[in-house]
């Protein structure tokens, strides 16, 4: 009967182990190559919000795209809300969680329905005292649906 060398085979899994380890840090993905600076110049220096605000949406993002129509649409602009209501302390529509409300629609595209589908969601929960924030003009607009009221 062969035995089984037991001073051998402990040896072999910490190296094993640690091999695995080095292989699965390999990335072959291409790098994203984030500059946080031009993502976060823009909303440092995006005038105060107007004092009748409560709450707010973001329309024309001009931040980083990564190329992807698909991601950009879903989180381009949703992400500059975020990143801006946590830098003026005042809560967004706009955002991304792992649950969405059902009606919960504001992804870029189509740009055409965008407004139509922020307007139903407003008038849907009962939020007052909402204003839309351009992101690529830095400008407040603190009615922004006065023309589908009249």
């Amino acid at each position: 009967m062969h035995q089984l060398d037991t001073n051998r085979s402990p040896r072999f899994f910490p190296l094993f182990f640690m091999v695995m380890v080095l292989v699965g840090q390999i990335n072959t993905t291409p790098y994203v190559g984030l500059d946080v600076q031009s993502v976060i110049r823009p909303i440092e220096s995006m005038p105060a919000s107007p004092k009748t605000c409560q709450v707010f949406f973001v329309t024309e993002p001009s931040g980083y795209a990564i190329g992807d129509k698909n991601t950009d649409a879903r989180y381009r602009q949703n992400v500059e809300a975020m990143l801006i209501a946590d830098h003026i302390n005042l809560p967004t529509i706009n955002g991304l969680s792992s649950f969405s409300p059902p009606d919960w629609d504001f992804s870029e595209e189509p740009q055409a329905t965008y407004m139509d589908r922020v307007y139903h969601y407003v008038q849907a929960h009962h939020i007052d005292n909402i204003c839309q924030y351009t992101i690529k003009n830095y400008t407040w607009e603190t009615d922004p649906f006065s023309e589908k009221l009249q």
